[in-house]
């Protein structure tokens, strides 16, 4: 009997000093906001906690769990103590859809564009600049009315560009700078990029003027060498053969 209770005093000693697991305790899991929003994130826990983020392309957070979103897409805010972690997914979303960007990866063939945009094209060839193909269609978005695929010898993307009305130039500033890094500019041509370095970007934009009715925006691939120095030669190879492309469409 004497050892019994001796035993059952032990165990009430252990209960009584064990620690409780030090867990976080977060508000909400996921939070949608638009770029340059912020957001102060609400967790408690017995001790300090960490605040990171996943992908600072798409948010930033500070040491107190204030978040500011930043480019449209994505990420996850990590909360860790020295016992836990919790993670809250930030979803940047745009306040502008000026025209739908194309899902098509550099490489994709002439065979995947009329897959997607149907047969009603035009087509002309470029090859004295290169044997490059110019594909055009004059129907892609009511804002944006005309979308160009620049293929190579092998009839695949090399580029691809969009043709927006001047009349929404203002709201395409906004559109392009909540999704993309302004990069630089260079004769009178904007670049951006989808990553907060060169190096580390998939993408390159350029916005320039194309004529008294449109800008034009062009995609690349950064991976190509001399991106830039590309965009500059595919505007001088594809402007002549543009305009005569468009004399069937609706550009004077």
């Amino acid at each position: 009997m004497k050892k019994t209770l001796l035993l059952f005093i032990a165990v009430i000693g252990l209960s009584c000093t064990k620690e409780e697991f030090d867990s976080i305790s977060l508000s909400i899991s996921q939070k949608s906001l638009n770029t340059e929003e912020v957001y102060q994130i609400e967790a408690d826990s017995n001790s300090k906690i960490i605040y990171s983020t996943e992908n600072e392309y798409h948010s930033k957070v500070t040491p107190s769990g204030m978040v500011t979103a930043k480019f449209v897409g994505e990420t996850n805010i990590l909360l860790e103590n020295a016992e836990d972690s919790k993670t809250i997914k930030i979803i940047v979303e745009p306040k502008y859809n000026t025209y739908p960007e194309p899902e098509f990866e550099f490489g994709d063939t002439k065979n995947d564009i009329i897959h997607n945009f149907g047969e009603n094209y035009e087509e002309i060839s470029l090859e004295d600049e290169g044997n490059f193909t110019l594909l055009g269609y004059n129907n892609y978005f009511n804002k944006a009315p005309i979308i160009l695929f620049v293929l190579d010898s092998d009839q695949k993307i090399a580029s691809y560009a969009v043709l927006i009305h001047n009349e929404y130039v203002t709201e395409l500033a906004g559109f392009l700078t909540e999704r993309y890094l302004a990069y630089a500019e260079q004769e009178e041509t904007f670049y951006f990029i989808n990553q907060l370095d060169y190096e580390n970007a998939s993408l390159l934009l350029g916005l320039g003027v194309y004529n008294e009715d449109y800008v034009i925006v062009q995609y690349f691939d950064t991976s190509t060498p001399d991106s830039m120095e590309n965009y500059k030669t595919s505007s001088t190879i594809t402007k002549p053969k543009m305009k005569d492309l468009m004399k069937k469409w609706i550009i004077k």
